[in-house]
């Protein structure tokens, strides 16, 4: 299926499709410590832009990788977020954007996606037990432990 290259959340909140030349944008996101604790694991190291290359090129070939852009003056990219039927990451890159509900609308619209096109379940890989607030995001939204391991949880949504 193809995808809309911009994707409108919100008045104030959209996703877009990067191109390969923005990609470097996130090298800032991917240093930050609690993006990197959150995301990747507590031993997780500053990503390089050939660590962007590789995540976002797999991102890309799984599933649809987006900027996430909130409007201030001009739209502001903030962090990324792919959708995909396997699994939903979604990094909210900026450390002032977080906790504003930013990542629940995204994922808000990613269902709203699937149940629009058929999608039956959609999956989140894994979630460090110590994420809390990726947790609480996920289950608030009705997704339901479906795996646990020493590190963590996946997560799936019967829509």
């Amino acid at each position: 299926m193809d995808f809309e290259k911009i994707i409108l959340v919100n008045d104030k909140l959209r996703l877009r499709k990067p191109q390969k030349s923005e990609w470097i944008n996130a090298l800032s996101w991917y240093s930050d410590k609690e993006v990197l604790l959150m995301s990747e694991g507590i031993s997780a190291q500053s990503y390089g832009f050939d660590d962007i290359k590789r995540m976002y090129g797999y991102l890309e070939k799984v599933g649809h990788l987006y900027f996430i852009e909130v409007l201030e003056s001009d739209w502001l990219a903030v962090g990324d977020a792919t959708f995909s039927k396997s699994s939903l990451p979604i990094v909210i890159g900026e450390e002032r954007y977080r906790g504003k509900g930013i990542g629940r609308s995204i994922i808000m619209k990613f269902i709203e996606i699937a149940r629009n096109i058929g999608i039956e379940e959609l999956r989140v890989k894994e979630i460090y037990h110590y994420n809390k607030k990726s947790q609480n995001l996920f289950k608030g939204l009705g997704f339901e432990v479906e795996t646990e391991n020493e590190k963590g949880s996946s997560y799936k949504l019967v829509l």
